[in-house]
């Protein structure tokens, strides 16, 4: 056995009790609030909104999001599913499609001939309604937007906005380690032993529906001499797809920007440790190394959990040979080591323990494998090593990828996000561009021209990052139109509103023209790109195109509290953000509100997560 293994085993036996200060440096890595909460103050103790209590807005959430299903009848259609593949099913005609909103008494075998609903009436019900409430939840304002970007399979924040907003600066830290904590608590929250079931029932309980509907399907289609579909293989392929989809997405980006982070840390406090050596008089730990230290500690933390929670296991559903693992025995938690590398496990619990039981371990032995071949006559002089914060963090971050790829696999090919490929599958016809209208004309005709090239040079300027964007964003325009020439008042968003849906009525938008949303610049989004505001970007806004006030069922859901129809948009969030969002049924501008309700100029600047309570 070498010295290093000796040092090791002796470093094993003295911390197998576990480290006295472990406690205390949990206490103070959560209040310094740079780590995921678990999401539990993010989830409303009932499933209708509460009344009363916390000043906090909860909104209702369906598990498994709604726009699910019209995008697996798509691919039932034969679009990609959410990786980019196509079905290894025969896909189904538009017409067979479109059985599934028709009552089976119109056109289904008995015995589901005698039922006056349609199989998506009944899927409805499966996602959630207040006639089912056990797929309902209820969640944070802070939760329930950033899950609504997860399940799409988008990035919490652009490249461009993340630079805006400075979040490589040491003096942000903080901000950008919320933005980790979002994404991994939207996992955490979906793997909740409250939730992951109910998520499991939602979507057991559509293979059923859409067994009742294959089994149809396959009957006309017997009495026409054509071959059997298999609708509730199409489903679970499809789930199996877009859980893999959203889970390499999310973790894809934390670790990265983890990564991205970490490197400056590393440099500073190597570049510290190196300078004690020369410097004589130093203190022995400085402040500046202490909070080095705690945003080492804080990342590795993020990360750890990024690694163990950042998955949508599929045990016990229809279609995966895997039963329930909610209840399989748990490793032993009194062992504080796993000395034989680990493996995933459906069960979260049981991952989050083998895992940071194999990461001490192979930390401990990273630390001392300089060791190994050293002679006694050196190794004296050479422990201080072991000591030095470089050293111990770079020996951590080894032993996290030996332990994240045990856990996770090898690093699998990046491929597009979902509103990427949807986009390219729509291509010329998807309705991605906005009509746009000048409210205000205090104005000269050239600075409404230089405030025009100014906005689209802003609403331009994004995912220059990213390979083959030039189709897409060629069809990124905003088309103005001068309310003058058809005789609308100035400043009448009503006045607007009519106008666009005289033109929806006869036919006479463009057909690359988004529907819902129609962007406008009054006075105060002329100014804010000719008489910027320091530290404030451009904005436009951006109006509903069918908005009632008066609608019952807005008031009733009271999700978005005074929400007037109408909102401002950061110019730099209009595409990658709004309109991705929009083109995958995801948001809506009433969901956008939440986010901007509380800022000065009711301005949606993308998401922005709260500092953490402490």
């Amino acid at each position: 056995m070498s010295q290093g293994d000796d040092l090791r085993q002796l470093e094993l036996e003295l911390r197998r009790g576990g480290n006295p200060l472990s406690n205390y440096f949990r206490h103070t890595r959560m209040k310094r609030g740079n780590t995921p909460s678990q999401a539990t103050r993010h989830v409303g103790p009932t499933r209708r909104i509460p009344v009363g209590g916390r000043a906090e807005l909860w909104i209702v959430d369906r598990i498994l999001e709604p726009q699910t299903l019209a995008h697996f009848l798509a691919c039932v259609c034969g679009s990609p599913l959410p990786n980019g593949q196509q079905s290894k099913f025969p896909v189904l005609s538009v017409d067979e499609a479109q059985c599934i909103t028709q009552p089976l008494s119109e056109w289904a075998p008995p015995p589901y001939d005698g039922s006056q609903h349609s199989v998506m009436d009944k899927i409805a019900i499966c996602i959630g309604s207040y006639e089912d409430e056990s797929n309902l939840t209820i969640l944070s304002k802070e939760l329930r937007p950033i899950k609504a970007l997860v399940w799409a399979g988008m990035t919490p924040i652009s490249e461009r906005r993340w630079r805006e907003l400075d979040l490589d600066s040491p003096g942000n830290f903080h901000n950008a380690c919320r933005y980790f904590c979002a994404v991994i608590d939207v996992f955490h929250y979906l793997n909740m032993p409250a939730v992951k079931p109910r998520l499991r029932k939602t979507y057991n309980a559509i293979w059923d529906q859409l067994k009742i509907f294959e089994y149809s399907l396959n009957n006309n289609r017997r009495a026409k001499g054509e071959p059997k579909v298999n609708v509730t293989g199409m489903w679970y392929e499809y789930i199996d797809a877009l859980f893999a989809s959203i889970s390499q997405h999310a973790h894809d980006w934390v670790t990265t920007h983890i990564e991205r982070l970490r490197g400056p840390v590393l440099q500073r406090l190597n570049d510290i440790v190196k300078s004690k050596s020369v410097l004589a008089g130093e203190p022995e730990f400085s402040q500046e190394e202490m909070d080095l230290s705690n945003k080492l500690h804080d990342l590795v933390e993020n990360a750890a959990q990024a690694d163990t929670a950042i998955f949508l296991p599929m045990d016990g559903y229809r279609g995966c040979e895997l039963v329930s693992q909610d209840n399989v025995p748990l490793p032993d938690a009194k062992n504080p080591y796993r000395e034989q590398p680990i493996s995933f496990s459906a069960n979260k619990r049981a991952r989050e323990l083998d895992y940071y039981a194999r990461l001490k371990y192979l930390t401990t032995y990273q630390k001392w494998k300089e060791f190994d071949n050293t002679e006694l006559a050196s190794l004296v002089d050479r422990l201080d090593l072991v000591s030095k914060g470089d050293s111990l963090s770079v020996n951590q971050v080894i032993a996290q990828h030996q332990a994240r790829m045990e856990l996770r696999g090898p690093t699998k090919s990046s491929f597009d996000e979902l509103w990427v490929i949807e986009s390219q599958r729509q291509g010329g016809n998807k309705r991605w561009g906005f009509l746009a209208y000048r409210l205000c004309y205090d104005h000269t005709d050239e600075e409404w021209e230089e405030f025009k090239a100014k906005f689209e040079s802003d609403v331009s300027n994004w995912r220059n990052e990213m390979p083959d964007m030039d189709n897409i964003k060629a069809r990124s325009v905003v088309e103005w139109r001068d309310p003058r020439t058809v005789g609308l008042p100035e400043n009448d968003v009503d006045a607007v509103r009519k106008h666009f849906a005289s033109l929806e009525q006869f036919n006479l938008i463009p057909e690359h023209v988004n529907m819902g949303v129609i962007l406008a610049a009054d006075k105060a989004v002329i100014d804010s790109y000719l008489k910027p505001s320091p530290g404030q970007g451009g904005f436009v806004l951006a109006i509903e195109a069918g908005f009632d006030p008066n609608d019952e069922w807005r008031k009733q859901r009271n999700e978005s509290p005074g929400y007037p129809g109408i909102l401002k948009i950061l110019g730099s969030v209009l595409w990658d953000d709004v309109s991705a969002s929009m083109l995958l049924q995801a948001r809506r501008l009433d969901d956008l509100w939440v986010l901007a309700m509380d800022h000065p100029l009711k301005l949606y600047e993308g998401y922005m997560p709260r500092h953490a309570p402490v």
